[in-house]
């Protein structure tokens, strides 16, 4: 079986886009394709480090209120290489419905 990593991006500033780059390049390193999912704007030097990009317009927000959940925790695996991130959010952007 093949494998990709897959990132979903909400890139509404730069510093979560700069986190986005260095991440890329850290993936990058594993060698197997990247798939970036995102309904915001991508910038071109992003689009560059990745392999596909899929862009939804829609902007998809959860309607039930989930102000208890405003810590998110990120992770990856593959053999050797653990990668992990914690970040503080509180916006209801949610599901991608294709």
């Amino acid at each position: 079986m093949d494998s990709i990593i897959i990132i979903d991006a909400y890139l509404n500033n730069d510093k979560r886009t700069d986190f986005l780059s260095k991440t890329l390049d850290k993936f990058k390193k594993l060698e197997l394709p990247i798939l970036l999912i995102s309904n915001s704007n991508i910038p071109i030097e992003i689009q560059k480090k990745v392999d596909y990009i899929i862009y939804d317009k829609k902007n998809n927000l959860f309607v039930q209120n989930y102000d208890k959940y405003n810590e998110l925790y990120f992770w990856f695996d593959f053999d050797d290489f653990f990668y992990e991130n914690y970040e503080y959010n509180n916006q209801p952007h949610g599901y991608r419905d294709w």
